[in-house]
């Protein structure tokens, strides 16, 4: 697999066809290049210092560093300022990756800092955000993993509200997008589609379908919905599965 800019494909046409022709290798080989387009500042032109050079990936980073640090500098919820700068680091890396990945490789796509650190849309920092949400609900219900695994060991969950069912499917869906899509065409864009989709069928989900119920005045839970707790448990299993076949590991401390 050779990932090199569009401007080679010809190049790489003619190689391949040549490597065929003089038994360099057979028809079971699979010989693929994975094109992709140009980098654009906001004015739409390919992206490039003040004076007129090619920008560095460090350059880069090191401005999303800043900005990441700009969202979380007054907060004081963090344990140490090491860990600030650890969660400062994930947000920044993993913002610029799927940034770059989002889109189909071939296309030519608009860097912006806002847009890439908007905590509402297709962006890394919303589904950290996801994914420490539905993380969130082993605390509701004061359980670790491995009770929610021993739970669903005991029983199969049955799903029998309209939105447990199409969380469900969404999650389910996750070996068809990776095995017959991303992995089938180069492409991790699918990925990241695919992960949208499952975040919208969790937030509605979460909006209609109670995990626990409480009791107003103590806020004592009363009630726990385990099939749905296991249901969320999975939905978490594959949502940090896919972000780390992007290359973005999300921490279980707080971001």
């Amino acid at each position: 697999v050779y990932v090199v800019d569009d401007g080679q494909s010809l190049h790489f046409r003619t190689l391949f066809a040549a490597a065929r022709q003089f038994g360099v290798c057979d028809s079971t080989v699979r010989l693929d290049h994975v094109a992709f387009g140009v980098v654009c500042g906001e004015e739409g032109k390919r992206i490039k210092t003040r004076s007129g050079g090619s920008v560095k990936l460090a350059e880069l980073l090191d401005e999303a560093q800043d900005r990441a640090w700009a969202l979380i500098a007054d907060r004081t919820d963090y344990p140490s300022e090491e860990a600030k700068k650890n969660v400062r680091d994930t947000v920044a890396y993993s913002c610029a990756r799927y940034a770059d990945l989002r889109l189909p490789s071939s296309s030519r796509y608009i860097f912006n800092f806002d847009t890439m650190l908007d905590m509402n849309g297709d962006t890394a920092v919303y589904m950290m955000y996801m994914l420490a949400r539905i993380r969130s609900i082993n605390k509701l219900v004061s359980m670790t993993d491995e009770d929610v695994v021993a739970e669903a060991r005991k029983q199969v969950p049955v799903f029998t509200d309209e939105l447990e069912v199409a969380l469900a499917q969404a999650v389910l869906a996750f070996a068809e997008v990776i095995e017959n899509q991303a992995a089938a065409d180069l492409q991790p864009y699918r990925i990241c589609t695919y992960l949208c989709e499952l975040s919208n069928a969790f937030t509605q989900f979460y909006m209609e379908c109670y995990v626990a119920e409480s009791d107003p005045a103590t806020k004592e839970v009363l009630h726990v919905h385990m099939n749905r707790v296991v249901l969320c448990k999975a939905a978490a299993d594959v949502m940090t599965q896919a972000l780390a076949l992007l290359g973005i590991n999300v921490p279980k401390t707080r971001l």
